[in-house]
Formats: structure tokens, sequence, C-alpha cells
């Protein structure tokens, strides 16, 4: 294979990790690549699916499913991206418990908390008891690794091996970031997009449902720009979760920026962090900050 390949030396001798993308390269050439699995519907690359046929995989939350047209779609990539603090971590808990809760199996790859300080997430929330349940079965595989000196394509054999062995229908990467950077500071920096392509490519082919969580410096929609994002650009959906100050107070936003092969709802959703339910979406006009806002835009509108 052509390339500069990771290679490690340890008692047990010489281990060599191909690049990943020339890994996906090779194994469509000779035609024997993943095939998708029996329990999981692949959605077609040409984007020729009806939404209302679309299988989809629900976050557990009615009011962020019907923002999502009644959840992602089955065997699609997402990026929810968001700033710091602003309940990524928690949001995924709950897609992750959700396909717990239908019979699914799910990988948690996490490269910025352990299994402790994933629990302390969920200490006091109704999350806490299912999740302590799925990792204590098997039906939730929690795999962490240190962010420090990632090489992504040792990460990457990883993330294959466990793919194997569990046979997920949901995966969960916390963050991207961490994976972009290692990339972006390799000796082949050029390869990032080729990379991630590489691994939502083969993430399809199995029919994994991936949610990738991504940290961002701004904060509103209106300033962000993701046409240089190879990842957002790559992946099939986009959710955006924002922290908006207002009036002396803090609120917390979430919208679709993109949802492929299916329609989706373009409205802003206020949610919030609560004891013991954990993320609680607003329905559609219940947030009076929302209706505030919308008041405010149409006075100015008007006033133009």
């Amino acid at each position: 294979m052509p390339g500069v390949h990771a290679l490690t030396l340890s008692a047990a001798g010489v281990q060599i990790y191909p690049q990943l993308e020339e890994r996906v390269a090779a194994a469509a050439r000779d035609d024997d690549g993943p095939t998708p699995r029996s329990d999981t519907a692949a959605v077609p690359s040409d984007g020729a699916v009806v939404s209302a046929r679309l299988l989809r995989c629900s976050f557990g939350l009615p009011a962020l499913d019907e923002l999502i047209g009644g959840g992602i779609p089955q065997g699609t990539s997402t990026v929810l991206a968001g700033s710091l603090g602003v309940g990524k971590t928690l949001l995924a808990l709950h897609f992750a418990l959700a396909g717990i809760a239908a019979g699914e199996r799910m990988v948690y790859l996490s490269l910025r908390e352990s299994r402790a300080q994933l629990r302390q997430t969920t200490a006091g929330l109704t999350l806490d008891a299912p999740l302590l349940a799925a990792l204590a079965a098997g039906t939730l595989h929690f795999l962490a690794l240190l962010p420090i000196k990632v090489e992504p394509d040792i990460l990457a054999d990883r993330l294959i091996g466990v793919l194997a062995e569990v046979q997920p229908q949901r995966l969960i990467v916390d963050s991207i970031t961490e994976i972009e950077d290692a990339v972006s500071t390799s000796p082949a920096p050029a390869r990032l997009r080729e990379d991630l392509a590489a691994l939502l490519h083969l993430l399809n082919q199995q029919g994994v449902t991936t949610l990738f969580l991504k940290e961002i410096r701004q904060a509103v929609a209106a300033t962000l720009d993701f046409s240089a994002e190879p990842l957002e650009v790559l992946a099939e959906n986009v959710l955006l979760a924002q922290q908006v100050t207002a009036q002396g107070q803090l609120h917390r936003i979430i919208s679709v920026l993109k949802l492929r092969y299916s329609a989706h709802d373009t409205a802003l959703r206020e949610f919030t962090i609560a004891t013991p339910a954990g993320i609680v979406v607003q329905p559609d006009q219940a947030s009076l900050f929302l209706r505030h806002l919308a008041d405010e835009q149409e006075t100015q509108r008007r006033e133009e």
C-alpha cells in the first residue's frame, strides 16, 4: 500500500497499521470490504430515498425527534457541533440509551472522558441507572483512549476491531476534534479529508448510525461557516447546539443545519439540563425566549 503508515515496536514484535484511507480503498478495489449487516439498513449513496420510508434512530427526546423528522436516518453519520458545556455529551447519552432501549448495541468511543467521568455526567439523573445497566450488560461497549499523542491509524485499527467484535447499530465518537487534530499534526496533514471520508465510508458500509461530537468556538449560528470543515461537508447530517445569553440568562438552543435524505424542521428549539430528567427539549412555540426573540426580529424587519 502506498503512503506513510504507522508502526509500533514491542516485545511482541513489529506491528504495522496501514493508513485508513488506503485500507478502505484497497478493500473497495478487491471488492471484499465489509457489507451491511442484516440488522441494519444502510442509506443509498445516491440519495434516492423517500424520507417517510427511512428507518429512524431516536434520541428518546420527543421534541428533538420531531425536529429531525422522527429521528436520525439509520445508517447515516451526524455531526453534533456545539460549544464547551452546552450539553453535547449528555445529548449523546440520550441517543445511546434510546438505542439500547430499542434493543440495539452501542459503542461509545471516548477521547475525553473515562468510564467514571461518564458516570459523573449522569449522576442524579434518570439516565444513570440505564447507563450502569448497559455498561454491566455489555450492550454499551465503552472504549476510552487517552487524548495524548493520538495516532489516527492505530485508533482506526482499534475501532475497526471493536466494530467487528460488537457489531453495533450505533456509534458515538466523543469527540472527532481529537482525531482531526491528530491527523492535522501528523506527517501527512493534507490527508485529513480523505481520512474522514474513509471513516464515513467504512461506517456506512457497515450500516452503523454514527454521532460525532464536535467542539466549536463560535456560539451563534449566524457566525458559523462549515464550508471549509471536511467532516461537516462529508457527513449526511449536522446538528448545532448553541449557548445564547439574553437578559442576563443563558439559553441553550438546538437546530438542524443539514439533514440529507429527509425533510426536517428548520426552527430553533430551546433545551435545558434539568434534574432528574437530563436534557429537556421544549416543544415548538413553548419557549418564551424564542418567541420573544422572534418578535424582536419581526419588529426589526418591519422597521427596515
